[in-house]
């Protein structure tokens, strides 16, 4: 680097060629391992490498049994214990990441919640590439 940097705690450096990418929404794939569950509208505490940042499940876009991968619900309002859904979720500020099958390290979160990790989860895509899915 050519120019002194001051460097936050959560900030990443990348390649300006392959910049990470920066938003406050994303779909993701999450494994819900909590007693009380993930509800629609929900406020948690979502870890990213070294940022913690506030977040709201904005959406569970279907739900699927773990065991049996089979689809238990579409648009559903809450996720049980041991159950992997599809969600929208919408962070206080903008985060860098990277999606999990472009970076796993940078890709991957846990949802804390009453100060206990309750989920886990990789990033899929932002919201703007998701709505273009549909």
């Amino acid at each position: 680097m050519e120019d002194q940097t001051f460097i936050e705690r959560g900030d990443i450096g990348c390649d300006p060629a392959r910049p990470a990418q920066v938003a406050d929404h994303f779909t993701a794939n999450l494994f819900w391992m909590g007693q009380k569950h993930l509800q629609k509208g929900g406020r948690y505490l979502l870890k990213l490498a070294t940022q913690e940042v506030e977040c709201l499940v904005q959406s569970i876009v279907k739900v699927i049994n773990s065991s049996t991968l089979e689809e238990i619900s579409r648009n559903a309002h809450e996720v049980a214990k041991n159950e992997v859904a599809e969600v929208i979720l919408t962070t206080k500020k903008p985060i860098a990441f990277d999606t999990f099958d472009a970076v796993p390290e940078t890709g991957r979160f846990v949802i804390v919640h009453e100060h206990d990790v309750r989920g886990g989860g990789i990033i899929q895509k932002t919201v703007q590439e998701y709505g273009a899915a549909i």
